[in-house]
């Protein structure tokens, strides 16, 4: 079964092909895919965002709450990184256009 509107993934941890988190957010894309539901993926918030702004038309959005920002990807070690566009950003930009789509936030916090 196919269905029309496409799943945004959200998620920036690419970088470490072995993290727990990576694995998981594959295992939800290929079960997803094997329902039926088409997928777009997105490796950073900058990434995810430009797709939200041009592209109104997803069933639901998955996101990852501790995407890194571009900043934060370049300085993985600078202790006092300003986010330029974290999780909380995607959610306001997703609300400003549409207010029903659901919004599934992951997070590996224990």
């Amino acid at each position: 079964m196919s269905h029309q509107l496409s799943i945004l993934i959200i998620s920036g941890r690419k970088e470490d092909l072995k993290s727990a988190t990576l694995q998981a957010m594959s295992r939800l894309e290929e079960a997803i895919k094997r329902l039926g539901y088409p997928t777009v993926l997105a490796s950073t918030a900058s990434d995810g965002l430009s797709l939200v702004n041009s592209d109104h038309g997803f069933g639901c959005i998955i996101l990852d709450a501790d995407i890194p920002s571009d900043e934060e990807l370049k300085m993985r070690n600078a202790a006092d990184v300003m986010k330029s566009v974290d999780a909380v950003a995607i959610i306001r930009a997703i609300r400003s256009m549409d207010k029903k789509v659901p919004i599934f936030l992951t997070a590996d916090k224990t």
